[in-house]
């Protein structure tokens, strides 16, 4: 399933995510946001 973040949970998740965003911009990196889920024939495929 997915998790759930309670207002003071995501308050420092999205603290410490900008960090890291700011640190990255600095160094010149971009961010990429993917799909959270994946088609099941890509796990079939890759576990044989």
């Amino acid at each position: 399933g997915f998790r759930d973040f309670p207002p003071e949970d995501f308050a420092l998740r999205s603290h410490i995510q900008e960090a890291w965003r700011r640190v990255s911009r600095r160094y010149g990196f971009s961010e990429y946001d993917g799909p959270p889920l994946e088609p099941l024939e890509l796990y079939v495929e890759k576990s044989g």
